[in-house]
Formats: C-alpha cells, structure tokens, sequence
C-alpha cells in the first residue's frame, strides 16, 4: 500500500478509521476523510404517526411484513466476508434476547422478527450460507432474504424495520448503519470501524447504542478471508450488550414525540456531513484548492468540468453509486 501511495498526490479515505490505519503503515501520502456521499433524499425520518403499509419485496419473494411485529433489521453480503459482516452474532443475539424459555423468566411477549438481507447466493460462499442457515434453524421469527434489490426497493425494507442490528467485526465505512440512521431507525452498531464517524454527535449516541467490544486476533473457517493478515485483529462484540440492546430497542416508545424530534435531529445533522450535496461541495473545494487545482481542471474535459460546475452534487452521488 505505502508503495503505491507515493504515486499519489492524494489519498481520499471515507472514515478516520482508515485514516488512522493508512498512518500507521508509515505511508508519507498526504491523506484526508472525504466520507462516501449518501444521497440526500434518504435523511429522512418518517412521523411516528404516519401509517406504514404492509411489506412485501417485489416480485419474485413472496414475502410480507405486516405493520403489527417489531422488525429488526440486518443487511450484509457475503462478498464482504460473512466473518466480518457477523450475521450470525445477529441472528444468536436475537433469539437469546428474545427466548421464550429465558432461564430468569423476563420474557418479551410483543412480537419481533428479524430480516437478514443479503445478495443473491453464490457458490463461491456455500460454507458461509450453510452456517448461517444452520445457525437460524428454521426459527419462523428469522427471515432471511437472498435477492438484489434496487436502491429505492432495498429503501422500503429499511422504512419498514424499527431497528437495524450490525455486530460487524470491522467496518470501513459502514453505509448500511448510516442509512439506518439518516432514516431515523433505532440503531445498534459495534463501537468499532468507521460507522464510529457517524456517532460523534453525543445525540447520536444517546438516541442509538454502541455495542462495546474486545480486540482479538482475525480468524476465519472460510476459504474467503481478505483480512487474514499475520498479527491483525479485529472486534469481537459484546454479545450481553447486544442483547440488552436489542430488548431495550423494542420497549421505546417510538411514538414518543421527543424521541422523535432527537431522531430527526441526528439525521439532519447527519446529511450536512455526508449528505451526497454536502461531500459534493466538499469534494469541489478540494479539488480546486491549490497547488494542483491546474492538473485536476486539465485532466476533465470541457463537457466534465461543465457538468460539475452546474451541478455541484454530482460527484457526491456519483461516489454513492459507483464506489
């Protein structure tokens, strides 16, 4: 990495997390955080009194949601590595916090389910789809959708959910926990990887929960495994935390007018920092600072500079897109 970085007059990472990591490989490449820019539309936080229609996924998967169960939501790709993604702490977390034959008898009688969603199953990740359904056991509050959803289709889903669980192991950036944010939903995150960037905000943190954790060594059952670096470690989250999390989450009183407000807060306050207009502005004022601002205005051509002049979030969503 830090030979390839020297050919670089600048390196734009997406969270400090790896920042942080860039700096301690010694790399000399001056590095900034310029964040992915997610679109705008989506920091948006529904009023609790607005009625929320049935779910069900287009198509092809005969699956619907009704408005009367709490929906946790999870949201990861195997591509990703599933070790990494932790689904299956996802899945553990929920049944224990939601066993019926709890040994202490606090059992949560109000209906919750789970949705895990992931991409459409490749072959290359056949070990990891057997754990995984291994691990949900034909749980019939567990519902695990394999499909490719549109952005606005995948948009309903988290509409739909009243919490979004990531007990990741590491996360660069984190886009799943910041759409769960923009959109207002109760959100339980591990406190580790560059999500953390969007809990800055003490509101954020009093509003969501940040499960703690424990570094430990990188390990892996699976033949995919990037991150298996001699001496790496990652998160191992606080499975207890997640839990009580979890059985706190489905108590709020989501109607509750104040939470709402402290909601909607977060997520305007989280569009003026990632919001695709707002890094598209950012991204321009970098890019026309000096000393290179010459070198980047002659490598577009006349139509590029057009359209970005004109339009000054086009670099944010193009980002988002194609990233």
């Amino acid at each position: 990495m830090v030979e390839t970085a020297k050919h670089y007059d600048e390196l734009w990472v997406p969270s400090n997390f790896i920042k942080n990591s860039l700096a301690r490989s010694k790399s000399h490449t001056p590095t900034i955080v310029m964040p992915i820019g997610f679109p705008d539309k989506y920091f948006h936080v529904s009023h609790p009194d607005v009625k929320r229609t049935i779910y069900q996924l287009p198509n092809f998967t005969p699956l619907s949601i009704s408005t009367t169960v709490f929906m946790f939501l999870c949201v990861f790709d195997f591509n990703s590595a599933m070790d990494r993604k932790n689904p299956i702490g996802v899945v553990k977390a929920f049944k224990e916090a939601f066993d019926p034959n709890r040994s202490d008898g606090d059992v949560i009688t109000k209906n919750a389910i789970l949705v895990l969603k992931a991409g459409p199953w490749n072959i290359h990740f056949n070990q990891e789809r057997l754990d995984l359904v291994k691990c949900i056991d034909v749980d019939p509050r567990i519902f695990f959708i394999e499909a490719s959803l549109k952005d606005d289709d995948l948009d309903k889903l988290f509409l739909r959910a009243d919490s979004y669980v990531s007990l990741h192991r590491s996360e660069g950036f984190g886009l799943n926990i910041l759409q769960a944010l923009a959109r207002g939903k109760a959100t339980i995150a591990t406190n580790y990887g560059g999500c953390t960037d969007f809990f800055d905000d003490p509101l954020t943190q009093k509003v969501h929960h940040l499960i703690p954790y424990t570094l430990v060594p990188i390990v892996s059952n699976y033949k995919y495994n990037p991150y298996l670096i001699e001496n790496a470690t990652w998160a191992e989250p606080d499975m207890k935390a997640a839990v009580n999390a979890m059985r706190k989450v489905i108590n709020q009183d989501f109607r509750d007018m104040t939470y709402f407000q402290m909601l909607k807060t977060v997520s305007n306050n989280l569009k003026q920092s990632f919001g695709s207009s707002a890094l598209g502005n950012k991204m321009m004022d970098r890019l026309y600072q000096a000393p290179w601002k010459e070198k980047v205005m002659n490598s577009m051509s006349a139509n590029e500079r057009k359209v970005i002049e004109l339009n000054m979030n086009y670099v944010g969503d193009h980002i988002y897109r194609n990233p």
